[in-house]
C-alpha cells in the first residue's frame, strides 16, 4: 500500500461529492476537504493502523499533505464527546474504509486520539519553543479532560490509536 491510496483491491479511488472539481489548497480539516474538495481516497490507511497494532511514525516534506492524511484517522478513530470531540456520521460514507468490513467499522469513534501539531509552535529562543511546545501538548490534554472521568479500560488492550 503506498500512502494508504492504492491497495490490493486497484487503483486509488478520487471523491468529489460536490462535483466542482476543486483541488484543496492549505485546508487541513479531512471534514472540509472530504465534503467540498476533490479527494483521493486514503482511508485504509485507518484499516493498516489498525493492523499494525503499533507506533507509526508519519513524515513527509512540506506541503504534501501531512495534516490532511493525518486528520483523517483522527476523524476515524475519535471517540465524539458532547462538548469535546464532534461526531460526523456520514463522513466516511463511500469511502474506502466504510466497506472494509465491520471489524474496521467498529473501531471507529472507538478511541482518543492525540493530535500534536507542531505547526505552530516558534520562537525565538530555545525558553520561546518550549513555551510554545508545552502549549500545543496542554490544549490536547484539555481536549481530552473527559478522560479523567471515565473507568479504566476494560481489557488489557490499549485504547489509543
Amino acid at each position: 500500500m503506498c500512502n494508504g491510496s492504492v491497495g490490493s483491491r486497484g487503483p486509488a479511488n478520487i471523491v468529489d461529492r460536490r462535483g466542482a472539481g476543486i483541488v484543496p489548497m492549505d485546508i487541513e480539516s479531512f471534514a472540509d476537504v472530504v465534503r467540498s474538495f476533490v479527494y483521493v481516497d486514503k482511508t485504509m490507511l485507518a484499516a493498516v493502523l489498525i493492523d499494525r497494532h503499533g507506533v507509526t511514525l508519519f513524515f513527509r516534506p512540506r506541503r504534501f499533505g501531512k495534516s490532511t492524511a493525518l486528520r483523517m484517522p483522527q476523524c476515524h478513530f475519535e471517540a465524539p464527546v458532547e462538548g469535546w470531540v464532534e461526531g460526523d456520521p456520514g463522513l466516511f460514507d463511500g469511502l474506502a474504509i466504510a466497506g472494509a468490513g465491520d471489524y474496521y467499522a467498529s473501531e471507529r469513534g472507538s478511541h482518543p486520539v492525540v493530535y500534536l501539531g507542531l505547526d505552530s509552535c516558534g520562537g525565538t529562543t530555545w525558553e520561546a519553543m518550549r513555551a510554545s511546545i508545552a502549549r500545543v501538548v496542554a490544549d490536547e490534554f484539555g481536549r481530552h479532560a473527559y478522560l479523567l472521568d471515565s473507568p479504566p479500560p476494560e481489557s488489557g488492550r490499549p485504547q489509543g490509536v
